[in-house]
């Protein structure tokens, strides 16, 4: 079981478990939502684990939909069961999917969350599980994923995205910049060897 604030969830031990990056991003979104002035907003949650920070945003009574979105199957399910747990809670609608990042998700958001698997690949007989092990550079597929969120975010949207000092942030940094978004706000946790970072994308 995991506490964050009203929220109590259930874990697997087959999806991952919300950790100090998944409560940083939770603030993150908390505060992007507590300083949107318009309602009635369509909120993404990608790779949604234990479905989270998509429960944070549902809280939100500018919110209006939250999809969750995972490819893996056991997670997707997981969510859903932590969104009925805490039904109390939630005032969005709520709407699940499996699929590998945001490939067949047609319609477009105000908001994208994604905490992705941003650690170093270690090589062949070290790979980490899928939902740590973010490439060689821990980087792709962060980097896969900013490639296809242009197209489900609307114009005046933002994108909430974590990611480790550890990994290749120049890569990540470029291709930010290469899909047309800027970092306009960014908050870290320092944890011995490295920091954990979560930056607001925006157009």
């Amino acid at each position: 079981m995991f506490h964050y604030k009203a929220l109590r969830l259930e874990t697997s031990e087959r999806v991952y478990e919300p950790a100090e990056d998944s409560t940083l991003a939770a603030g993150m979104v908390e505060s992007y939502l507590g300083d949107i002035a318009y309602r009635g907003l369509k909120v993404l949650d990608v790779g949604t684990g234990t479905g989270l920070l998509g429960l944070v945003a549902a809280m939100n009574e500018k919110v209006k939909e939250v999809t969750f979105a995972d490819v893996n199957s056991d997670a997707v399910r997981l969510a859903e069961a932590n969104v009925n747990s805490n039904r109390n809670s939630v005032v969005a609608r709520c709407d699940y999917k499996e699929c590998n990042l945001l490939s067949g998700l047609l319609s477009q958001y105000d908001l994208i969350i994604f905490n992705p698997p941003y650690l170093r690949h270690r090589g062949e007989g070290e790979t980490l599980k899928e939902a740590f092990d973010g490439g060689r550079n821990g980087v792709e597929v962060s980097i896969e994923f900013l490639k296809q969120a242009g197209g489900c975010l609307k114009q005046t949207g933002a994108i909430v995205l974590v990611h480790s000092s550890l990994s290749n942030t120049k890569m990540l940094d470029e291709e930010i910049k290469r899909q047309g978004f800027r970092v306009s706000r960014t908050e870290k946790v320092h944890f011995f060897f490295e920091d954990i970072v979560v930056s607001l994308l925006t157009r």
